[in-house]
């Protein structure tokens, strides 16, 4: 979890101690010294609304009413109590009371401007509270900042000279664009450190922002990337940035959005892998071999891709795909169906952030199944003189054919499957009449597979 003070430093406010005040020439002060507890209440006013279609109430927010109370310890030569006690001496009405503060997230870094925080900026109405404190206890002054108009958004560039440090405000008066699109993945779908694949010397980023404004990006703090061209759909910008401009691996980029003498503060950072030119094909680990005889309806796959990418693997036998997700480290498996008695030509390939790759590793599996007899059917009775055994089988494939467990001689040119998968088995002399079992067997690449079936016999 952390520290508590480490995470709490991370927001500061500062108010505007310009006496007398001005709102155009600020002096800005960071409340810090002899403070130990600042919270800005949001106050957010709400209402309930009931429509008759609904069972539960509406809540809307009508508006905020933003106050800081400033709690602090009595420190002599500090620039803030004597604001305070600036406050407390003239007790100021009206527009003698005003005043403004800022917040800043340390965390929220302006990547156009070194040393910068995106920062809100709000009008206020300033009061003293009270003075004093229990015996025991140091001096303490008390005021209070309540919101006074709407807040503006702005970023403060922190200036150090020396141990004192300045506080300079810029007024954003553009909206921060907001990004929609990298590469070919919607923002929405987008997650921390994912993989993008540019699929060529540029990737593309789409935003939404103020149409015909200039678009600026950042790869670090005043680090700016150039755009190597952007086009305006209405309020949709789709800008490209050259390859050559981005590190290898992780990149982080931020976008602002600049109109003439207007910009924008810069959106938060996005943070992705970035692959370069096009997508590789996976590794196939096993089988290694780049064809493989077996006699099984389905066949394990294992390789290695990129981290969290789909593998895809299509079997061009079946016209069927399936797809699994590597691991963290790139690995995976996926089982694939084969058709019987096939060739299965299965390409795999690997997708990330909508680009697949351009090249894939093929590999074949051979699926030697039971020989599929087309005539005679198990049962018929043929003439002798008409009796060939047809089929389909695995292409390749060596047959043979027994009758009741003896072996039976073939035609001449018969005895393997053709190229097209089919065969025709025909004894060579005439059968004798009487009812027979006969079994076809195809082997290949040390496997078998039969078929046995009953065929009486005639004469003619």
């Amino acid at each position: 979890m952390g520290t508590p003070a480490e995470s709490r430093s991370l927001v500061a406010h500062l108010i505007n101690a310009r006496i007398p005040y001005s709102y155009e020439t600020p002096k800005f002060l960071l409340m810090c010294e002899g403070i130990t507890e600042l919270t800005e209440e949001l106050n957010p006013d709400t209402e309930e609304i009931q429509y008759i279609c609904e069972t539960t109430k509406t809540t809307n927010i009508k508006s905020y009413s933003k106050k800081l109370e400033v709690d602090m310890a009595y420190i002599r030569d500090n620039e803030l109590i004597n604001y305070a006690n600036y406050l407390i001496r003239t007790m100021g009405t009206g527009k003698k009371a005003s005043g403004d503060y800022v917040r800043i997230n340390k965390d929220e870094e302006m990547y156009s401007v070194p040393n910068s925080y995106i920062a809100i900026r709000q009008r206020a109405t300033v009061y003293p509270e009270s003075i004093g404190g229990s015996a025991e206890d140091p001096l303490h002054e008390k005021f209070v900042m309540d919101s006074a108009g709407d807040q503006e958004i702005g970023y403060i560039t922190i200036s150090t000279l020396g141990s004192y440090n300045s506080y300079l405000w810029v007024k954003a008066n553009l909206e921060i664009p907001y990004l929609t699109k990298i590469g070919n993945v919607n923002i929405e779908d987008f997650f921390k450190n994912m993989t993008i694949v540019a699929g060529g010397n540029t990737i593309s980023f789409e935003l939404e922002g103020k149409s015909g404004s200039t678009i600026k990006a950042y790869k670090g703090i005043g680090q700016e990337v150039s755009i190597a061209s952007s086009s305006w759909n209405g309020d949709k910008c789709t800008c490209t940035i050259n390859c050559s401009e981005l590190p290898d691996g992780k990149v982080t980029l931020a976008f602002q959005q600049q109109n003439n003498t207007d910009s924008s503060v810069t959106t938060h950072p996005v943070t992705f892998n970035l692959i370069k030119g096009s997508l590789s094909a996976p590794t196939v680990t096993f089988p290694s071999d780049a064809s493989t005889t077996t006699k099984s309806s389905s066949y394990n796959f294992v390789g290695t891709a990129n981290e969290y990418a789909t593998v895809n693997l299509a079997n061009a036998a079946t016209s069927n795909t399936v797809s699994t997700i590597a691991d963290s480290n790139g690995r995976w498996s996926s089982n694939v169906q084969l058709k019987g008695n096939s060739e299965n030509v299965i390409n795999v390939t690997q997708s990330i952030s909508g680009e697949t790759s351009a090249s894939s590793v093929s590999k074949t599996i051979k699926c030697l199944s039971i020989p599929e007899i087309t005539s005679p059917s198990d049962g018929d009775t043929v003439a002798t003189a008409n009796l060939a055994f047809t089929g389909k089988g695995l292409k390749g494939a060596t047959l043979t054919l027994s009758k009741n467990g003896e072996p039976v001689e073939l035609q001449s040119g018969e005895g393997t499957v053709g190229n097209d998968g089919t065969f025709t088995l025909t004894p060579k002399t005439n059968v004798e009449a009487g009812a027979h079992s006969f079994t076809i067997k195809q082997s290949l690449d040390s496997l078998e597979s039969s078929v046995t079936l009953s065929v009486t016999v005639t004469p003619e």
